[in-house]
């Protein structure tokens, strides 16, 4: 309103003084659309560089206007200069600010997905150690020697039920499925060859990350049943690692988390553009990350983009019972999140500076006055 109303001033009085004053403002104009439209750290860079040029160009009428009539413009210029002044030290504090909220999210994406690890870390020894404690009851194995399914689907589903586990399945002792309690349509596959009921099979209780047929990406955990001394069976319990796991995790974090089997992910809670389906499938395409966590076990932070929208995550491994690297886990958080709370402490710090050097301005405005010997 500023620019218009004094670039009709301009054409109406032919007054030349004001050019640079309606441009001033429209510039500002300008980085205000910036900021309102262009989101992202590009667009947060614009708003500032169209403040700033804005302001430099009040500056620029503010000297025109200075040579010609400083007595009606001392008010002016304190207010020009005070705007000048809060820019600068906002532009200022604005890259510091960014930079030091960027390392702090950065630092708590890594420790959120260290909360991942161990959460985990914990469902793994939750599922060894309630697998054992189901094949030292006898019931499974009695039930499982005497061929009688109805009673070994009963004490399977009541055993998942009452132990609070994503799945549980018993095979024979050449590893073929005899029941699944959590489908009980699919049974008879052969799952001898995964690494925890291969393991089992040779009589010893493993845990691990692993995919499967029927479970896909989980948390498993075998242990051998005996009858008599002589291995019967398996017995296989754990969790999946699926959206329903990512979207607990998010609960906890207040993060998008997603779940990597290899570099693809297999769950996660960030949906796509219709917001309704998930964007699973999709690979990390940072060969950075690739390298520092699937190859090398370590950690990763990094850029990306999702749905068209910057994302800084933070990735971690996913190790197997082997000590092999199986997938990773990322927490990642909306780059436009970052800029948003970096922007509204600009706003009080821009507040807090301008009001600040107004007061300091009326001792100098008064003192003008008085030196001028006239009404300003």
């Amino acid at each position: 309103m500023v620019a218009f109303l004094s670039f009709r001033q301009l054409k109406k009085e032919f007054d030349r003084s004001l050019q640079f004053f309606w441009i001033g403002f429209f510039v500002l104009f300008l980085g205000v659309l910036a900021a309102l439209f262009w989101k992202g750290q590009n667009g947060f860079v614009l708003e500032h560089l169209l403040r700033l040029a804005g302001f430099l160009l009040l500056s620029v009428w503010v000297w025109q206007y200075l040579q010609l009539r400083l007595r009606e413009s001392v008010v002016l210029i304190f207010i020009s200069l005070t705007l000048l002044i809060s820019t600068i030290v906002t532009l200022a504090f604005s890259s510091i600010l960014m930079s030091k909220i960027e390392a702090e999210t950065r630092s708590s994406l890594a420790i959120d997905t260290k909360v991942i690890d161990l959460a985990v870390g914990g469902l793994l020894e939750e599922a060894r150690a309630k697998v054992e404690l189901l094949a030292e009851r006898g019931d499974i194995t009695n039930a499982l020697t005497e061929k009688n399914a109805a009673k070994l689907a009963v004490l399977l589903s009541d055993a998942l039920s009452e132990e609070k586990l994503g799945f549980l399945l018993v095979t024979d002792k050449q590893g073929t499925v005899v029941l699944r309690a959590h489908a009980l349509s699919r049974y008879g596959d052969s799952i001898g060859t995964e690494r925890a009921v291969e393991s089992a099979l040779t009589g010893t209780v493993f845990a691990t990350i692993e995919s499967s047929s029927a479970e896909k990406f989980s948390i498993r955990a075998a242990v051998p049943l005996y009858q008599k001394g002589t291995l019967i069976g398996v017995l296989v319990a754990g969790f999946p690692l699926d959206n329903v796991f990512a979207d607990r995790m998010k609960k906890i974090t207040g993060l998008e988390m997603s779940i990597y089997e290899g570099e693809s992910v297999v769950a996660t809670t960030a949906l796509g553009e219709d917001g309704r389906s998930r964007l699973s499938g999709i690979a990390v395409d940072d060969q950075s990350v690739r390298e520092a966590v699937l190859e090398r076990g370590g950690a990763a932070t990094a850029r990306v983009e999702l749905r068209g929208e910057e994302f800084l995550a933070s990735y971690l491994p996913i190790i197997s019972g082997d000590g092999k690297i199986v997938g990773m886990f990322s927490a990642s958080k909306s780059q436009q999140e970052i800029i948003a709370l970096a922007n509204a402490t600009n706003r009080l710090t821009l507040v807090a500076v301008m009001s600040l050097l107004l007061i300091l301005a009326l001792p100098f405005y008064f003192l003008t006055r008085r030196l001028l010997g006239d009404e300003i």
